[in-house]
């Protein structure tokens, strides 16, 4: 999934080099023609590929044509631009992979529960947190119950948000495929451009 079209077009141009017609490379972007388009439309309703190429907005506009198939990996070429189209993004690539939809409305009022319960810890309303607590601990049992035996697939992502937005879908990260977005520092990327003069002798 890459963050433009141009991108995708330059993706698909250097899998289908490397592929050398070995593999049902589909490709959709803005800069396919019309009958380009609709070719594309077609042979991803008959999951007619082995490799997609998309856009970001694809991802929005088009869910109910992917969710037809779970993706065993799915790579996506600045995360960062993803998540600020859309929050909801996240609940789509995890469908895409995998994860129950079920599983995922589960897991995201368990955030919330989360979230009372370090307020009741903060200001000390012991009354509430057996109750939270027990929420947090059926939540975590049907969640774990609707993920038994499934096969999730794998997420790669580049540019790595430092603070995502909505926060609490972004933890769905870490629920399903045990990573976190953010968060690191960026000190080790300064890039200095040097060069040496060799003098022939």
């Amino acid at each position: 999934m890459a963050p433009t079209s141009t991108l995708a077009y330059q993706l698909f141009q250097r899998a289908e080099a490397y592929s050398k017609g070995k593999a049902r490379i589909v490709a959709y972007n803005s800069l396919l023609t019309k009958k380009e388009k609709e070719k594309a439309i077609k042979r991803i309703n008959d999951n007619d590929y082995d490799i997609l190429i998309i856009t970001n907005s694809f991802l929005s506009k088009h869910m109910d044509l992917l969710a037809r198939n779970k993706y065993k990996l799915i790579f996506v070429d600045d995360v960062d631009s993803v998540l600020k189209a859309s929050s909801k993004n996240i609940d789509r690539l995890l469908v895409l992979l995998g994860v129950p939809k079920e599983a995922i409305d589960v897991a995201l009022e368990a955030t919330k529960v989360s979230r009372d319960t370090m307020q009741a810890l903060r200001n000390g309303n012991e009354d509430d947190l057996g109750e939270l607590n027990r929420r947090m601990r059926s939540m975590a049992k049907t969640i774990e119950e609707m993920m038994k035996g499934r096969n999730i697939g794998t997420l790669i992502v580049s540019g790595v948000l430092t603070r995502p937005r909505g926060t609490s879908r972004a933890l769905l990260f870490r629920e399903f495929l045990g990573f976190e977005v953010g968060g690191r520092a960026e000190g080790l990327r300064n890039v200095i451009d040097l060069f040496m003069q060799l003098k022939l002798i």
